[in-house]
């Protein structure tokens, strides 16, 4: 049996969005006439080569519903996979734009952390770990210099990885920088035009 031809729709909103905020992409598949009947399977959601995600059509329509969008344009598209009486096809690229707006809040999280007496006599820190999202979605942010204190002493500073995560290691200390500031260090995250500022605080003992 031929295959009937389909063509493929894709929307989405709100458009143009802000960082963070959620995107829902709708796919609709329809046969080609002289072909009938109503597309099944899957639809992949496409940002350029990126996978967004897969989704199962229910009457010809699917969604997905990401948060992980970027801020600058996206050329989205939706390819439908085909099933045993329809042919695959591609939707026509939709122009996603998403912007800043003001500043999106942040949550800055950080990890207890243990530190030890060296022989130098100072206080060795083998990791210290925060972690930054959008408030609002808890989307990593990538790119972006935390600072890690002990009180008001300044231990060192690290960037964030795709999954929001700066770890700074084998940083030092007088211990009695940590006794003073409560067996505690402090994460900071200063803020850009983009994210808001935020801190967090976490357990630092002298084992």
């Amino acid at each position: 049996m031929n295959k009937a031809a389909t063509t493929t729709a894709l929307t989405s909103a709100p458009n143009p969005s802000t960082f963070g905020q959620p995107v829902t992409l709708t796919a609709t598949v329809a046969a080609v006439p002289p072909g009938a009947g109503t597309p099944t399977g899957t639809v992949s959601f496409f940002d350029g080569a990126t996978l967004l995600g897969t989704a199962t059509l229910s009457g010809g329509v699917t969604t997905l519903t990401t948060t992980t969008l970027s801020i600058g344009s996206h050329s989205l598209t939706a390819v439908y996979n085909g099933d045993a009486s329809f042919n695959t096809s591609t939707s026509p690229i939709v122009t996603q734009t998403v912007t800043s707006a003001a500043p999106a809040p942040t949550n800055l999280t950080a990890t207890s952390a243990t530190a030890t007496i060296g022989t130098d006599r100072l206080a060795h820190i083998p990791r210290l770990s925060a972690t930054l999202t959008v408030l609002s979605s808890g989307t990593p942010v990538p790119g972006q210099t935390i600072t890690f204190k002990v009180g008001t002493t300044i231990v060192g500073t690290a960037v964030t990885n795709s999954s929001g995560v700066a770890q700074l290691n084998n940083a030092t200390v007088d211990p009695q920088t940590i006794i003073r500031a409560g067996s505690r260090y402090t994460a900071n995250f200063a803020g850009t035009s983009a994210f808001a500022a935020s801190t967090a605080t976490a357990t630092l003992v002298l084992a």
